[in-house]
This record gives structure tokens, C-alpha cells and sequence, in this order.
């Protein structure tokens, strides 16, 4: 037992490890993640359960058609429907009946019914299609910041070791008394401080991964992706050569998000016409065969006949002689009765019924006015808040197109004043390293160049994701 808990214990440090160790590309995290996500799932089961629905609309144009059976004992005195007759006895019966009903006409309701359904389905479609794109980019936010904490760390790690290098010759020379300690001192608390940068910026890159792979909905503590160098340095993307006004035109023509709420605006449309056909009269075609079976349903099986001889009666006359009269012979036919079988009554007792059925709504609690009211509502919601989205695309697209091009003037500013603050902590360098400039000025060269790289990287990838965003809602592909 113990050597197959090790083995399963084993088995799942090796995947976490793998899951871990594994680089995966911005491509293959937004392609995981439209697999596994959750929340793409359930979007998926709302497309579905549209379909459904739409299906259901059309089967409600067939007829409506049922059958029954009934078969059982009666007591006491009925009237038997087959013989016409009262009867006080047990009688055994039953019948069959098949009945259906097809609608003529109803307001135009089915059809408009269909429309509202087959409208929701359209509208469910591109409502997955703009959660792929939202996570889509919630992944590229997450990549790109998982991507910042790597250069963090790149950019505190490479400073630690140089102010490493530093604390050693500091050494070496306070050890020499060429400097006094308090230089010393300086330098390890530079030292020191640094080390508290490099835990930070560990910290920072575990939690991105982390998110990073919750967002994927990966069974593990961490992700790790392939870093590449992504140079903007060439100038400003060409989505900038464009104007807002015309990335908010392809934008506003190809987002989900919006399509997805119009056709919800046509749902809605035909859904108050389906409550408007509430008003109209019905006419419905409805027609029922059926049959039955009594236990007194009888047929003569056999006939006999009795005859019986006429009476002599002889009567006096006034002459005083007599008459004698015969009766004529009666004549008294007997009958075999049986029950008719179930297999012959069923022809016999066949009724056949067809008609035309008018319903004519007058009063039923106001419930059509009711749900005219309600569906009205929902459509003038329903159209505030197509008006709403595009009123939020026109400001995001209009907010990330002024943030991508701040964002890159940042960047060259930041390039720029890394630059020069790089020369000057070369020359500061320099100067300590001749003993020429105390500690506090070396390590204040020092940390204005670290602040300089850490925003010079900041606003890099602040501006790469106002770029994505802008492509987002151009409806290209997410890659770097």
C-alpha cells in the first residue's frame, strides 16, 4: 500500500513539474484556455440550450395528436352508449380513442415565435464568441504581466549581482583601510536592499503565474512561458496610423458583443408581436376516431320456434244450437343470445368526429395586456443597452487608442532617461571605484538607474496591451 501511495505521489509531482516546466507560447495559453475555461463552457450549454429552443418553435407547427385507452367494470344503473338502455348490473367495457388537433390560425404567434427563438440562438452565438475574445485577452493581460515579471526579476537580479561585486571590492578595500566603514556599511545595505527587491520581484512572478494558470484553469502552482525580446523601438504600431473614428467603425461592424446584443433587440421585436397575437382569435382544426366494447352488446346465435295449439270455446245460440270456436295456434320464437367479441365490436362501434373550433379571448385577468406591457419593457431595454455597448465600445476604443499613444511616448521618454541615467551610473562607477564619490551618491546613481529600467519596462508593456486591445476590437488574432 505504501509503494502505490509513493507511485501516485510521485506521478503527480511529475505533472505538476511538467505543467511547470513546460513553455507555453501566448498562442497556446488562449487556445488551453478556450478548451478548459469554465465560464466558455457555460456559455457553450447557453448555445445549446438556444438550439433547443429554436427546434422547439418549429415542432410547435405539427399537429397535436394523442391517444387513450380505457378498459374497466361498472355497478349499479347507467345507460350503456352502444344499446341505449338502462342497465342495473355489472357490465364489463372499454374504448379507444384517437384525437388531434392542428392550428389554423393564432395571430401569426408560432411564427413570430420561431423568429424570437432563432433570434436568441443568433444572439447566443456571437455572445460565445465575444467570451472567446474576452478571455481571449484576459490571457494576453495575463501573459504579458506574467512576461513584465520575468524582466522585473531579470532587471533585480542583474543589479544584485553587480551591487554584489560591489560589497566585495568595498571589502576588500575597507579591509586594506583605504576607505572608512561607513562606506562599507552603505554599499550592504544597498545590498540588503536589493535582495528585498529580488524577493519582491520573485514574489510578484510566482503570483502572475499563478493567475496565469488559473485563468487556464491548469491543475498547478505556476505556468512558465517562453520569453522573447518584442521590440516596439521601430515606432508606433500601424494600428496607430489609423483614427479612432475608423477603429470604432470596423470595430463597431465586427464585435460580437454588439451583434450579439442586436439580434437580442430582434428576439425582443418578435417577442412582442408574439404577445400582440395573443389578442387575435384562434382557429383550430380538430378531428377524434374512436371505439368501444360493452359486455351487453349481444347478437342472436341460435332460434327455436314453439307452437302452441289454438283453444276450442263453443258458445250456445238463441236457437239452441251451439258454435264452436278455435283459437288460432301461437307461435312463440325463442332466441341464443352471446356477447359480440372486443375484435368485432370495435368496426361496430366506431364514431368518427371533425370540426373547425373558434376561441375568441375577451377577458382572462388582463393577462394579455400584461404580457404586451412586459414585452415592450424588455424591448426598450433590450435597445438601451445595444445604444449602451456601443456608447462603452466608442469610449474604450477611444480610451485605449489615446493610452497606446501616450503610452508609447512614455516609453521613449523612459528609454531615453534610462539611457542617460545609465551613462551617469557608468560614470559614478567609475568615480567610486577611484574613490572619488562617497557610497550614498554611488548608490543613489544606482537606484535611479534601477527605477528608470523598472519603468522603462512598465510602460513597455502598458503599451503593449493597449495595442492588443486596440486588435482585440479589430478582430485580429492575439500573438506577439
Amino acid at each position: 500500500m505504501k509503494k502505490v501511495i509513493f507511485v501516485l505521489s510521485f506521478l503527480g509531482i511529475t505533472l505538476a513539474t511538467q505543467a511547470q516546466t513546460r513553455l507555453w507560447t501566448l498562442e497556446e495559453c488562449i487556445e488551453y484556455a478556450r478548451t478548459n475555461n469554465i465560464q466558455i463552457q457555460q456559455s457553450q450549454l447557453n448555445v445549446d440550450g438556444a438550439s433547443i429552443d429554436k427546434n422547439t418553435s418549429y415542432y410547435a407547427l405539427l399537429p397535436n395528436i394523442s391517444g387513450s385507452a380505457f378498459g374497466g367494470y361498472s355497478f349499479g344503473q347507467r345507460l350503456d352508449q352502444y344499446n341505449l338502455t338502462f342497465v342495473n348490473q355489472r357490465t364489463t367495457s372499454a374504448n379507444v380513442n384517437l384525437s388531434g388537433s392542428l392550428l389554423l390560425f393564432g395571430g401569426l404567434q408560432n411564427i413570430n415565435r420561431i423568429k424570437q427563438n432563432k433570434y436568441a440562438y443568433e444572439s447566443s452565438k456571437f455572445a460565445l464568441e465575444q467570451a472567446y475574445l474576452d478571455l481571449s485577452l484576459n490571457v494576453a493581460n495575463a501573459f504579458l504581466r506574467l512576461t513584465l515579471a520575468k524582466e522585473r526579476l531579470t532587471i533585480a537580479e542583474t543589479q544584485i549581482r553587480t551591487t554584489e561585486l560591489q560589497v566585495a571590492r568595498t571589502r576588500d578595500i575597507y579591509e586594506a583601510g583605504a576607505t572608512n566603514k561607513g562606506e562599507l556599511l552603505n554599499v550592504e545595505s544597498q545590498y540588503t536592499q536589493e535582495e528585498i527587491n529580488v524577493v519582491t520581484a520573485r514574489n510578484e512572478l510566482a503570483a502572475s503565474s499563478l493567475a496565469l494558470a488559473q485563468l487556464l484553469n491548469l491543475d498547478t502552482t505556476g505556468i512558465d512561458i517562453q520569453s522573447r525580446d518584442i521590440d516596439i523601438d521601430s515606432g508606433p504600431d500601424p494600428v496607430l496610423a489609423q483614427p479612432v473614428y475608423s477603429i470604432y467603425d470596423k470595430a463597431l461592424g465586427i464585435n460580437p458583443g454588439i451583434q450579439s446584443q442586436d439580434w437580442t433587440v430582434r428576439s425582443q421585436q418578435s417577442a412582442v408581436n408574439v404577445a400582440r397575437g395573443a389578442w387575435s382569435p384562434s382557429i383550430s382544426l380538430a378531428g377524434s376516431i374512436g371505439s368501444g366494447y360493452s359486455s351487453l352488446s349481444q347478437e342472436i346465435t341460435d332460434t327455436s320456434i314453439t307452437i302452441t295449439p289454438g283453444q276450442t270455446f263453443v258458445y250456445p245460440t238463441y236457437g239452441g244450437d251451439t258454435v264452436a270456436i278455435t283459437t288460432p295456434p301461437t307461435v312463440t320464437p325463442s332466441f341464443t343470445r352471446q356477447t359480440i367479441p372486443f375484435i368485432r365490436q370495435l368496426p361496430r362501434n366506431q364514431n368518427t368526429q371533425i370540426g373547425i373550433s373558434i376561441n375568441i379571448p375577451i377577458l382572462n385577468g388582463l393577462s394579455n395586456y400584461t404580457n404586451l406591457s412586459r414585452a415592450r419593457i424588455n424591448l426598450t431595454s433590450a435597445r438601451l443597452e445595444l445604444e449602451s455597448r456601443k456608447q462603452n465600445l466608442r469610449n474604450t476604443v477611444q480610451g485605449a487608442y489615446n493610452d497606446a499613444m501616450a503610452g508609447y511616448s512614455t516609453y521613449k521618454a523612459n528609454q531615453k532617461n534610462a539611457e542617460a541615467l545609465r551613462e551617469a551610473f557608468v560614470y559614478a562607477e567609475e568615480r567610486f571605484n577611484a574613490g572619488q564619490m562617497n557610497a550614498y551618491d554611488y548608490n543613489l546613481a544606482k537606484n535611479n538607474l534601477n527605477n528608470a529600467e523598472l519603468q522603462t519596462v512598465i510602460s513597455k508593456y502598458e503599451y503593449l496591451y493597449r495595442i492588443k486591445i486596440l486588435e482585440y476590437y479589430l478582430g485580429k488574432p492575439m500573438k506577439l
